[in-house]
């Protein structure tokens, strides 16, 4: 079974701006990830000077920094990781925004705003009104997402996530899954005596979306299904028209067939960008894809991660 090193909601926080960040109790979103990278804290230079000096008794720097480490170490470490991962691969691909390209992502957002807005006031308040009632602007909020990190990098992970979709192997398969060994067991039997696929599905897989479409899920990347990784590896492990043994994920017990194939190409970021980015210029790509393409570079990278914090 693969382990997740961290918790969805970490890398949420930590990478995927809430569409609006205006205030914390805001229809639009709370104020998690308006945060700059570079607004960073400065310490004492020694370890022994005081960070605070309490009635008296000075708090150094080292019982600072432990105290830190052992309430937030693994959670701030793996945040600290994954960054380190994402700045690499940007760079490896070549992966920057543009001034115009970033307006456009805030006309998107002020549009998704002043939609949600409407939805939720049954059409009475308008985005202007909203942010003047919290002493804001519609500028100053367009150059709160100009100026926000993780705003930035958001449209910096959909580029890359979009150019693999473009690149990479694809392939498209029928599934059934089940919650229990001994019936996929017997489905599977019935399958290799010539049983219908699709008809099979609709009366047994508890995934219902593909379910209704005789097992037909949404053709994807490795790491990029709705299955989880272990079930894209082993689908991707298969001929076109072979069918798999049981396989046994979180989801439960699964009977893969692949039933096509998109070739990879060796396209580079650089030969696609223009292409990329009118994927994404009209609606942001789906977080859960977003999130499963960090899951995946973490998992691929999980041999040249060597964790030094170690608890006593």
């Amino acid at each position: 079974m693969l382990r997740r090193f961290v918790p969805l909601s970490a890398l949420a926080a930590a990478l995927l701006l809430v569409p609006c960040a205006v205030a914390q109790d805001s229809p639009l979103g709370g104020t998690e990830g308006t945060r700059s990278w570079e607004n960073t804290i400065e310490l004492p230079v020694n370890d022994y000077d005081p960070v605070a000096v309490i009635n008296g008794r000075p708090l150094t720097k080292a019982d600072f920094v432990q105290r830190l480490a052992e309430w937030y170490g693994p959670q701030v470490l793996d945040e600290i990781i994954t960054r380190v991962l994402v700045d690499q691969e940007m760079k490896r691909l070549g992966v920057s925004n543009t001034p115009e390209e970033v307006n456009l992502r805030i006309d998107l957002q002020v549009k998704l705003a002043e939609e949600e807005l409407k939805q939720q006031s049954g059409g009475q308040m308008t985005l202007p009104d909203y942010l003047e009632g919290k002493g804001e602007s519609l500028e100053s909020f367009r150059q709160m997402l100009f100026h926000n990190e993780n705003f930035q990098k958001q449209l910096i992970l959909e580029k890359m996530v979009q150019h693999c979709i473009k690149t990479e192997e694809q392939i498209e398969v029928q599934h059934i899954v089940v919650d229990n060994e001994a019936k996929a067991r017997e489905i599977h039997q019935q399958l290799h005596k010539g049983a219908d696929f699709a008809a099979l599905a609709q009366q047994h897989s508890d995934d219902q979306m593909s379910g209704s479409q005789g097992g037909k899920m949404v053709p994807f990347i490795r790491g990029l299904s709705t299955m989880g990784l272990a079930f894209d590896e082993a689908a991707l492990k298969l001929k076109d028209g072979e069918l798999s043994d049981v396989i046994h994920t979180q989801r439960g017990f699964h009977i893969i067939r692949r039933i096509g194939t998109r070739p990879a190409n060796t396209a580079s970021y650089s030969e696609l960008k223009d292409e990329v980015w009118k994927s994404l210029v009209e609606r942001p790509m789906n977080k859960r894809l977003v999130m499963s393409w960090l899951y995946r570079l973490r998992w691929d990278m999980k041999d040249k991660v060597e964790h030094k914090l170690k608890r006593k």
